[in-house]
């Protein structure tokens, strides 16, 4: 590595230090402007703190916390399903569906060099000229990369125009979401008009924060690949972005029916189902196109309707999805409905979601979720 790249990584190491002492500082100030300032920075984590109700549905089950849990959560409301539901698989559906399905799923074919950006991104050891060389044959990315490093967020003294240095100041963590949503962006608005990019920014954050909370609870809980985890947790819902080239307008919300069952009575599939095949249209490894179809089942089935290989890294995916939801992270899916026990009981814990919320986990959720709003606010 040339000695400006090394200062460059040097320098973005400061940095990311610096932004983890200025959350530590606001989330430990006392009431007051500090304080305000924090709930600025991190407006639904910081809501989330302070006993966040879901209330969604006319019928809830209520689990209380025990002494372990956060303090300040005391229980979770969940939504009971309206009635019994599996997600449909592909060979359950009728032959135009199918057909409908494949013919927009090639459309996502043109993110495989992001894809493969990604995968390269998994390690901290990637050569960074290999980086910028695949990120430089991508215009619109490279310039949105450069827009970022060059931008009041980071206030450097002087303007960075190297692709490679852009990316290295950057750091893997901020580029893998940024390399997704970029991909995704250019894809739909290539098929259909992008009418709310609200709601576009919303699953990206959504997704960038199921991806941290994942790879925390494989690290520290389960023990599972954590790099694998945050690659399912990033593309877990991708499926969504195809859901509008099938038409069937805009997704209705129903009390007591999760997102995959309004899908598949209003476009004729779930977003699970699409996004296994696109993630098969990627080439990606079988365990991630099978967690990505799966990754809900914990919410409908018992352990045995999974096939085996994925049912840890289901469980981790859907139980990471519940928990953003109740941090504040939850997109725009209606009500969060309880895992079955069974899941818990398998692996030696305790049937209760904030069993597994710590400040730690908590931390590295608002981290990740931090990062992807400086790039939304570059544009």
């Amino acid at each position: 590595m040339d000695p400006f790249a090394l200062l460059v990584l040097i320098i973005g190491t400061g940095s990311s230090i610096m932004i983890l002492l200025a959350v530590d500082f606001f989330e430990r100030a006392p009431q007051g402007s500090n304080a305000s300032r924090a709930t600025v920075l991190f407006p639904r984590a910081i809501s989330a703190r302070n006993a966040v109700k879901e209330e969604t549905g006319p019928v809830r089950k209520v689990y209380s916390v025990g002494e372990g849990g956060i303090p300040d959560r005391k229980t979770i409301h969940y939504s009971r399903l309206k009635r019994e539901f599996r997600p449909r698989r592909f060979q359950e559906l009728d032959s135009g569906m199918q057909a409908l399905i494949l013919e927009k799923a090639v459309a996502f074919r043109d993110l495989q060099a992001s894809v493969l950006l990604n995968n390269l991104l998994r390690t901290p050891y990637s050569s960074t000229r290999d980086i910028g060389e695949i990120i430089a044959a991508n215009p619109l990315l490279a310039g949105k990369i450069l827009r970022t490093v060059n931008s009041s967020y980071f206030g450097l003294p002087t303007e960075i125009q190297s692709v490679d240095r852009a990316a290295a100041m950057l750091g893997n963590d901020t580029l893998r979401p940024l390399v997704l949503q970029e991909g995704i962006h250019a894809t739909i608005s290539r098929q259909i008009p992008l009418r709310n990019i609200d709601e576009f920014n919303s699953h990206w954050l959504h997704a960038t924060a199921v991806a941290a909370c994942a790879r925390y609870l494989g690290e520290r809980v389960f023990f599972w690949n954590k790099e694998d985890l945050y690659t399912i947790g990033l593309f877990h819902d991708v499926g969504k972005y195809l859901l509008p080239m099938l038409g069937g307008g805009t997704l209705r919300a129903t009390a007591g029916m999760p997102s995959a069952m309004h899908e598949e009575e209003q476009f004729g599939a779930s977003h699970t189902l699409l996004g296994s095949i696109v993630a098969g249209e990627w080439r990606m490894p079988a365990t991630v196109v099978g967690c990505i179809e799966y990754h809900h089942h914990p919410l409908f089935t018992e352990p045995d309707g999974i096939p085996e290989r994925y049912r840890t890294p289901c469980f981790i995916i859907c139980a990471a999805d519940l928990i953003c939801k109740i941090l504040g992270y939850g997109g725009i899916e209606p009500g969060i409905f309880p895992i079955r026990e069974r899941y818990f009981k398998d692996h030696g814990l305790t049937p209760d979601l904030r069993a597994l919320i710590t400040e730690d986990l908590i931390s590295e959720v608002e981290r990740a979720c931090l990062r992807v709003r400086s790039l939304i606010n570059v544009g």
